[in-house]
């Protein structure tokens, strides 16, 4: 059974960088592994504190050991995604599953690591399921054009209806807005263009946000965004848009 006195001096070792001492606590007693502090799901391990300080010694000995990079509240591969650390993430991925890898691309693409995403989504995390957490939308509404190419063009769709979009008008979460309406309500002209080429249905409506059951142009003209609507009314005559 793991105890604060045998944990504590176990987790100060990480925090300095003792390779020696980690190996030999560990060597005497290998539940510390998983053991956190303070104990529950919260609660800190070894592996989040070898990753935290970019120990690479320290964090191949945990994976080596069998350590989960995907396991807590904040895992250790999200933790390392978030803070653009490549070398980590790649050292964490062998042992990572897909959910453990989507959750660390959500990090690193709300965080505008793009190298990084992309390398996660190499090795299997789910832009579409990335997307409907809400990353595409907040992609979009900051004007993130490369994030919204890098999601669609690893299988998320620009036609699905999402759970988390931003009204730019209200400023809540709202449910039912597709990205091409996102885009229009908040102006972004390249991204509109982008998800039109990708496919996205001009004329199809919100049916749940607070500017009212809304095509994209119309979200556009709410907003003032005279460019977005040209370039809609282009597209809905059947001429490509400009570029």
């Amino acid at each position: 059974m793991v105890t604060p006195d045998s944990l504590i001096p176990f987790l100060v070792a990480v925090r300095e960088g003792d390779l020696d001492a980690v190996k030999a606590y560990l060597t005497e007693a290998p539940s510390l592994l998983d053991a956190r502090w303070p104990p529950g799901i919260n609660g800190v391990t070894g592996f989040h504190l070898a990753v935290e300080s970019g120990d690479e010694a320290l964090v191949d000995l945990f994976v080596e050991l069998g350590a989960d990079p995907c396991a807590g509240h904040d895992p250790p591969l999200v933790q390392a995604a978030r803070v653009d650390d490549a070398e980590l993430v790649s050292r964490l991925l062998p042992r990572a599953d897909q959910q453990g890898k989507t959750a660390a691309l959500i990090a690193a693409l709300d965080e505008g690591h793009d190298a990084t995403a992309a390398l996660l989504l190499r090795a299997g995390a789910q832009a579409r399921v990335a997307a409907r957490e809400g990353v595409l939308e907040r992609a979009i509404s900051g004007g993130r054009l490369a994030v919204v190419r890098l999601l669609i063009e690893n299988g998320a769709d620009p036609e699905t209806t999402v759970d988390c979009a931003v009204s730019p008008f209200e400023g809540d979460v709202q449910v039912g807005v597709t990205p091409l309406i996102v885009a229009a309500a908040h102006g972004q002209l390249e991204i509109v263009r982008y998800l039109l080429e990708r496919g996205a249905t001009a004329t199809r409506r919100c049916q749940d946000s607070p500017w009212g059951n809304v095509s994209a142009s119309e979200a556009a003209q709410q907003g003032g965004h005279d460019q977005v609507v040209r370039l809609l009314a282009e597209f809905h005559r059947g001429r490509r848009p400009r570029g």
